[in-house]
């Protein structure tokens, strides 16, 4: 299984905020084999904004065991997917933001799963790919 966990996992894992454990658990869970995990520089650099620099090295240290696992691809994001999000989210009104989008067009493309905590993006997500929170992804495992 491919799965594309959204920025605000890494956020919750690195700063120690709720959630924290579960995703602990299934990226232990993915390094053991369990799935692949897909992620995109959009989601790493959403990462450190929001961790301000200080969980750089704990970021790095996670990227470099899930790629010395083979647990790790990359995918990039092109112009035609960008215009995609900025036009799915020009018509939600702006409401969510074109990041947002892009992870989860991202995650319709490369992976079999989106994984988000974000309660309030997650059916508009839903939409698009197949979409669960930490909890209900780690019971699929």
């Amino acid at each position: 299984m491919r799965v594309y966990f959204d920025s605000n996992l890494f956020v919750a894992f690195l700063l120690g905020q709720k959630y924290e454990a579960q995703v602990e658990r299934a990226l232990d869970k993915g390094i053991g084999c369990a799935f692949t995990l897909v992620s995109s520089p959009d989601v790493f650099a959403e990462v450190q904004i929001a961790c301000q620099g200080t969980a750089t090295l704990l970021l790095q240290k996670l990227i470099d065991d899930l790629k010395r696992a083979g647990k790790l691809e990359i995918v990039l994001r092109d112009e035609e997917l960008t215009n995609q999000a900025v036009e799915l989210n020009e018509k939600t009104g702006n409401k969510y933001g074109r990041n947002d989008f892009i992870h989860a067009l991202l995650a319709k493309k490369h992976a079999d799963l989106f994984v988000t905590n974000d309660l309030k993006f997650k059916p508009t997500a839903n939409g698009i790919v197949t979409t669960k929170t930490i909890a209900e992804f780690l019971a699929l495992l």
